[in-house]
């Protein structure tokens, strides 16, 4: 359904995932797998079984002259088997769902992982967007995959060659052939209608994707919208975005169509053709009645397999082009240093006492050369052949606490977020110290998980709480503080200043800031950061 070498790609990439299914869970997989295959043999046999007995009841009752009973009995049978492939097909419904979540939670881990191990130029590059959308699309691709194979490649292989058997057995090597060809026919006429749904089908998610990022922006122009008086101009940019979007929409939904159109006129052609190729093959009686009811119902079933394949295989093309998206964003390419004190060393004056201070007008580069020296993003060309000097004095790799300009937590107790699982001194003292007497544990809020997206702390709250996780950082030799004030008021500036202060008494404290009112004194240490030109 499309040239050899893709269909190659696309096998090796079903094949990786369907290893990563039985991997993550090789029971489900395996039951998953064996309830659907029974499923679809199940559903060739219900129709041959019909025809079998319409045969039977019809040649034995037509000598007894009760008619009515042998064919009650017979649709009774089918209707049992029926139902069995029914109840076969929907039992593994919640392992199949289960199934999918494994694999997203696996693959969305694995994509966490690379985030905290790749390379630190590419990580500071990706923002957190990119990186939290690498990990959910890794993780769907793969559950897509998965989902898609069932449905779609395992139910057609099943149904075709289950039907061929049963076609041949019934109606002879003539009618199977004439089955084949069907399948073939169906095959060829689908193929570029396929192609055709799979291009509307991408080009309508690639569009859904930049009207989503699109309407966050227009919904961000609320300010200007009020200031300059343009609510009617971005309402229309929104409507065009909008139309964009319902005509890829609409192409896809004709693809759609015409696909299923096609794919219904084939089947009636290929019935047609086998029941003709059925009646030509005996004599009128309750055998050929019973050989047409039989072909009829397996040819249904069986061809109709066809068309989950035609969807199934353009959905796991969309989710290799997916997954191959989402693993580029953390393409672990580029060099950095590694992260250690030493790379301070002979560069910034590190020592216990007072703090050194890293000290320029903003946006001089003072974060950039911090996140350099920590090896958090990709080292400058300069900085490489500096750190890479000869003379520069090398110390032993030590552990660094970090204070960023970003206010980071997670969806947990203040204790965990300052924590996040190490072991460390007592925390009590400083929260109230610090004005954060209701996350203690005698505080009323000590339980209470926070919610970073929402305004559960304030500004303030949240840069004392992170700066408590990288003080509190007893193995460090190392503590870097970024702008440790920012958002603060003049009297929590203060005792941010002493906590500090009190720090790099013990252990070598670098702060970058513009505080004017930082306690800096002429005999500290200053490292000056000039405007790149």
């Amino acid at each position: 359904m499309s040239d050899p070498s893709r269909l190659g790609k696309v096998s090796q990439f079903q094949l990786d995932i369907l290893a990563l299914a039985f991997k993550v869970s090789p029971s489900r997989a395996f039951f998953v797998l064996v309830s659907h295959v029974s499923a679809n043999v199940a559903n060739i046999l219900a129709p041959w079984f019909l025809g079998f007995l319409v045969a039977s009841f019809g040649a034995s009752e037509s000598r007894s002259g009760h008619g009515g009973r042998g064919i009650f009995y017979a649709v009774l049978i089918y209707v049992a088997l029926f139902c069995a492939n029914m109840i076969l097909r929907n039992i593994a419904i919640p392992s199949t769902e289960q199934l999918k979540i494994d694999l997203e939670t696996n693959l969305s881990l694995r994509e966490l992982r690379r985030s905290y191990t790749c390379s630190s130029k590419i990580r500071s590059r990706a923002n957190d967007s990119e990186v939290t959308w690498a990990m959910q699309n890794a993780g769907r691709a793969a559950a897509t995959a998965w989902e898609n194979f069932v449905f779609g490649p395992l139910t057609a292989f099943v149904g075709i060659l289950a039907g061929l058997i049963m076609v041949t057995k019934t109606g002879g090597w003539i009618t199977g052939g004439v089955f084949l060809l069907a399948c073939l026919g169906y095959i060829l006429v689908s193929s570029p209608l396929v192609r055709r749904h799979r291009n509307r089908s991408a080009e309508f998610v690639a569009l859904d994707n930049n009207s989503h990022s699109h309407t966050v922006d227009v919904v961000a122009m609320w300010r200007e919208a009020k200031i300059f008086g343009v609510n009617g101009w971005l309402e229309e940019h929104f409507l065009n975005l909008r139309r964009s979007l319902a005509s890829a929409g609409i192409a896809r939904a004709r693809a759609t169509r015409n696909l299923y159109l096609a794919q219904s006129v084939i089947l009636s052609i290929a019935m047609l053709a086998l029941i003709y190729s059925v009646a030509l093959s005996g004599k009128v009686g309750p055998d050929l009645v019973g050989n047409i009811v039989a072909v009829s119902g397996i040819c249904t079933a069986s061809i109709m397999s066809l068309q989950s394949l035609g969807f199934g295989f353009s959905a796991i093309v969309q989710a290799e082009a997916q997954w191959k998206g989402a693993i580029a964003v953390l393409e672990n390419t580029q060099s950095e240093l590694p992260i250690s004190s030493a790379n301070f060393s002979g560069l910034v004056p590190c020592v216990a006492g007072r703090p050194t201070w890293v000290i320029g007008p903003s946006g001089a580069g003072k974060s950039s050369l911090l996140e350099e020296l920590l090896g958090l993003r990709g080292t400058s060309s300069q900085l490489e052949r500096i750190v890479n000097e000869e003379d520069v004095p090398v110390v032993a790799k030590g552990r660094v606490a970090y204070l960023p300009q970003e206010n980071r937590l997670i969806g947990a107790t203040v204790e965990d977020n300052i924590r996040l699982g190490r072991d460390g001194g007592e925390t009590e003292t400083l929260l109230e110290r610090l004005g954060l007497d209701a996350f203690t544990q005698r505080g009323q809020r000590s339980r209470e998980a926070l919610k970073p997206t929402s305004s559960s702390t304030s500004g303030g709250e949240s840069r004392r709480i992170v700066l408590l996780r990288t003080l509190l950082d007893d193995d460090a030799e190392l503590i870097v503080l970024d702008e440790p004030t920012a958002g603060l008021d003049q009297g929590w500036s203060d005792i941010v200043w002493e906590l500090i202060i009190e720090k790099a008494a013990s252990t070598p404290v670098i702060v970058a800031t513009h505080d004017s009112r930082a306690p800096r004194s002429d005999s500290d240490p200053v490292v000056w950061v000039s405007p790149r030109k």
